[in-house]
């Protein structure tokens, strides 16, 4: 793994370089991580490591055992489609919340606004736009952090910040397939349309179908049948 930039908040950084280690079968089942030795890899302190791999623990993606450290757990398509089901419940019931609120307030409606703009360029000009696969991840975070940010529960926004930088490792993954972000476009914009018309259930159902569609997606990229090997 190569080192993090320095000056910078660590934790985040170290978390998706294990993240992607995964995705690449760098870190398999059974790993240990021993926090010394992965401060010297990233030239990086301690703390921040283990900060790293106790969020880790709490995905799912290692276990914390006493006296050893942390040792990596099965990680395929199966865990993968497990994690984006938790995502689903969490965010289709924060989109069913923050659907009012975003519909009434002013500010809300019109980055709602933007969002739609931005996505119908993205869709009009296609991916041969300078900038366009960055333009789509970034309009995406977007998205999927107003709605946290407006569901009205402060756990529940929470809850899903916690799956957030393993989305953005996914999302870094799957980028360079532009026919991903492209049926993104649309799952957005359908999402979108029926927040600003204050359709609670349908935007709720436009999520749940996104995120659906999504995990599917990620775990074909991420985890091709022909690639998959049985957890050691």
């Amino acid at each position: 793994m190569e080192p993090v930039p320095p000056d910078v908040g660590l934790r985040p950084l170290i978390l998706r370089q294990l993240i992607r280690a995964m995705f690449g079968h760098r870190l398999v089942t059974g790993d240990r991580l021993v926090v010394s030795k992965l401060a010297t890899q990233l030239g990086a302190s301690s703390t921040p490591v283990r900060e790293a791999l106790l969020e880790l623990s709490t995905l799912g993606l290692v276990e914390l055992i006493p006296n050893r450290g942390a040792v990596c757990l099965p990680f395929g398509a199966a865990q993968l489609r497990e994690m984006y089901l938790v995502r689903r419940v969490l965010e289709v019931e924060a989109t069913r919340r923050a659907a009012e609120k975003l519909a009434r307030d002013d500010d809300a409606r019109s980055t709602l606004g933007e969002i739609r703009s931005t996505l119908a360029s993205l869709r009009e000009r296609g991916d041969a736009m300078e900038g366009w696969l960055h333009e789509a991840v970034r309009v995406d975070v977007v998205l999927h952090d107003l709605i946290a940010e407006n569901c009205g529960s402060p756990r529940l926004c929470h809850e899903i910040g916690r799956y957030k930088e393993l989305m953005v490792c996914v999302r870094e993954s799957v980028g360079n397939e532009h026919s991903v972000q492209q049926i993104a476009l649309e799952e957005h914009a359908a999402i979108v349309e029926h927040l600003l018309a204050g359709e609670a259930d349908r935007a709720a159902e436009a999520m749940g179908r996104h995120l659906d569609h999504t995990a599917e997606l990620a775990a074909t990229v991420l985890f091709p049948p022909e690639n998959r090997r049985p957890a050691r």
